[in-house]
Order: structure tokens, then C-alpha cells, then sequence
């Protein structure tokens, strides 16, 4: 999701406040128009407001172009470049296309509480043309955002207490987060927030002497018993732990099955599976100290073309709930 998609939904929202605001600021006219549609920011107190200013052919269009131009100030002056997990890219076996999708969504959604507090300050007609002058008050925007950052701090600081490989994934998508929130707080406010959890603190979870490397073993029965311990491999191998095909030398052995079975289905030349998953995680003596399951169904014209269907919605699932097999 690009930096203008993450804008949708808040852009939906202004069809509420413009509607809503249309009757409070009245409308002055004149030939010539005013100093602030070109230069919005002198028309606003600089240190405690952010000012833009639209056109458009109704009052309705101009407030909405207005409110747009005000948004697109956190797109043209935030600085893309943040620290963040994108740093670590391909090291934590998972998706960074979905995990930076599922962060620009979140993005936008607490970027809109923040721009809800936009307000229409002035209106004027010049012939057929309206404009209008959008304004946010800044104190408003960065407690705003101060909270929101806060709220993020504490899911970090608890994950880190943890200090487990498998959250990983979820600590690198808060940090990447924080940072873009934060860059906007700063944008606001000119000065950051300083954070509880750094970078450096997750790497150290991640790479660090005090976290446990564990060497592991795999037995997995099933004709693509292959293709799920590959999976798996990524996966932990991203997290540092080490996997050995000796099974003299594991600490940990993950045992599992992936159970094809053949369901109904009354349509010629394809075939219906369920594939169920479980995976149990034992130690030396042989205790089982965790486990997942996993099941979905398949349409496809072999028990093969059906299982490659799922596979890549089995691996999803298997980044997702990894911290169940209790490996750390």
C-alpha cells in the first residue's frame, strides 16, 4: 500500500465534518480574494496552528479540497527515511510486503483520529470559484499523537520483557510504527519523543548472547513434509536458532503431521481437500512443551494443485502463531 492509498480512508471521513461544517463558517465574496488561498500559513498563528487552504465549484468541494491539501502536509514533509524494521529486512523469515501493509493501515487509521480535529476557518466566493482555509490546532494534534505513541510504548515494553525470537515480527512492526508516528509528532511539536524500546534493544532480543539459540530437529509425516519444514526452517533460522539433521545433536524436536483428506465436492474434473496441520514441540526427554494446529480446505484438479493453493496461507499462519510452539 503506497503513501497515498493510507489517505482513503480519512478522505471518506471528511464527507462527514465537511457536511457537518457547512452552515458554521459563512461565505464573504468579492471580485478579488484573499491573501491567505495563496499564502494559507499567513492567515494562522505558525507556532500553534497548521493552515491549508482548497478551491472548488460548492462550498462542499472547497472544504474538502482544503481538508486534502492539510492531509498531504504529513505526506510532503515527513521524512520517509526513518530508522525502522525495514532495516532488518529478510532476516525474520516473514512477508515485509504484508507486514508493511498491516502497518500503513494502522498508520492511517491513528494518522485519521489526529486529522479529525481539522476545522474550516474561513470561506470565500470569487465568481464561481469557492475557497476555503483548513486549520489544525497543533497542541490538539501532538497530544494526539503523544497518547497514540504512548499506547505503542507500553506494547513494546512488554514484548520486550519477554524477550522472545518469536515476537520479533510483532516488535519490529510497533517500532516501525512508533517511528512514523513519532516523525509526525516532531513535525507538530519539533522535538521527539524519546523512546522506551529502541532498535538496538530489539537486535539485541534478536542476535544477542543472552538470548537462547536452540538447535532443532525436524519429523514431519506427510507427502510435503518437505515443503513444511522448509517453512518452519525460515522461520527459525530467522530467529538465530540453529536446525540440525542429526538427531544426536537437537535440544528441541518439532514433530508433527499434515493430513490430507478428500471432502465431496460435485464438480467434474476438480477435486475437494481439508488439510490439517499439527506440530508438537518436545525437549530431550521427550516432553511436549508446545504445539499449533493448522487446518483449511482446497479446491484443485490433484491432492497436489490443492495443497500449493493453501501453502502459502499455511506459512502466514505458521509466522503468526510460531510463539505457540514455546521454542524460546
Amino acid at each position: 500500500m503506497n503513501i497515498k492509498q493510507q489517505w482513503l480512508p480519512f478522505l471518506l471521513m471528511l464527507n462527514f465534518f465537511s457536511c457537518s461544517q457547512l452552515r458554521g463558517q459563512k461565505v464573504s465574496q468579492g471580485e478579488g480574494v484573499p491573501e491567505w488561498i495563496y499564502s494559507p500559513g499567513d492567515a494562522c498563528q505558525e507556532q500553534v496552528e497548521l493552515c491549508a487552504s482548497g478551491e472548488g465549484e460548492s462550498v462542499y468541494l472547497a472544504d474538502l479540497n482544503a481538508r486534502k491539501a492539510l492531509a498531504s502536509i504529513f505526506e510532503t514533509h515527513i521524512d520517509s527515511e526513518v530508522t525502522s524494521s525495514s532495516q532488518s529486512e529478510g532476516t525474520l523469515g516473514m512477508s515485509d510486503v504484508k507486514l508493511q501493509e498491516e502497518m500503513n493501515i494502522e498508520l492511517s487509521e491513528k494518522v485519521d483520529v489526529v486529522l479529525e480535529g481539522v476545522e474550516i476557518k474561513q470561506r470565500h466566493q470569487a465568481e464561481e470559484i469557492f475557497f476555503s482555509l483548513a486549520v489544525l490546532d497543533k497542541a490538539t494534534a501532538w497530544n494526539k499523537l503523544k497518547k497514540q505513541i504512548e499506547e505503542t510504548d507500553e506494547k513494546l515494553v512488554e514484548l520486550a520483557k519477554r524477550r522472545k525470537r518469536s515476537t520479533l515480527k510483532k516488535m519490529y512492526a510497533l517500532y516501525e510504527l512508533r517511528s512514523q508516528l513519532n516523525e509526525r509528532f516532531i513535525f507538530l511539536r519539533g522535538k521527539p519523543l524519546k523512546d522506551k524500546v529502541s532498535l538496538s534493544d530489539i537486535k539485541e532480543i534478536q542476535y544477542g548472547q543472552s538470548s537462547t539459540i536452540r538447535k532443532i530437529a525436524f519429523e514431519i509425516e506427510s507427502d510435503f513434509s518437505q515443503n513444511v519444514v522448509e517453512s518452519l526452517e525460515t522461520i527459525l533460522t530467522g530467529f538465530g536458532h540453529q536446525v540440525v539433521k542429526e538427531n544426536d545433536l537437537y535440544e528441541i524436536k518439532i514433530e508433527g503431521k499434515l493430513t490430507p483428506k478428500k471432502e465431496y465436492l460435485n464438480v467434474e474434473g476438480f477435486q475437494k481437500f481439508s488439510f490439517s496441520l499439527y506440530l508438537a514441540t518436545k525437549n530431550r526427554q521427550g516432553t511436549k512443551i508446545g504445539g499449533l494446529s493448522f487446518k483449511d480446505f482446497s479446491v484443485g484438479r490433484s491432492e497436489k494443485d490443492a495443497y500449493l493453493k493453501i501453502e502459502s496461507k499455511m506459512k502466514e499462519y505458521l509466522e503468526e502463531h510460531i510463539d505457540e510452539l514455546n521454542i524460546d
